[in-house]
């Protein structure tokens, strides 16, 4: 229910069909919550379904990985 809300503030035209599979749910949230950070999801995640070169999708691994290890130092330190 609470992700429901959420997303369907940010993402116009989500339908609750939509909303109801895990693995859009989950990576709705995770880009929201990127979002909310500071950070742009495109640069930072790549998933199967992406059209974006297999150059293009490699530096968008390698800054998600870099990035995911700055949140995981912060978040030891409760700083985030």
């Amino acid at each position: 229910m609470y992700i429901s809300a959420w997303l369907t503030l940010r993402a116009k035209g989500t339908t609750r069909a939509t909303l109801a599979g895990r693995v859009y749910a989950r990576r709705a949230v995770l880009r929201e919550w990127l979002r909310e950070k500071g950070l742009d999801p495109d640069e930072l995640l790549s998933f199967e379904d992406d059209a974006r070169s297999v150059a293009e999708r490699q530096v968008a691994i390698a800054s998600g990985d870099r990035v995911s290890a700055l949140v995981a130092g912060r978040a030891r330190r409760q700083d985030w």
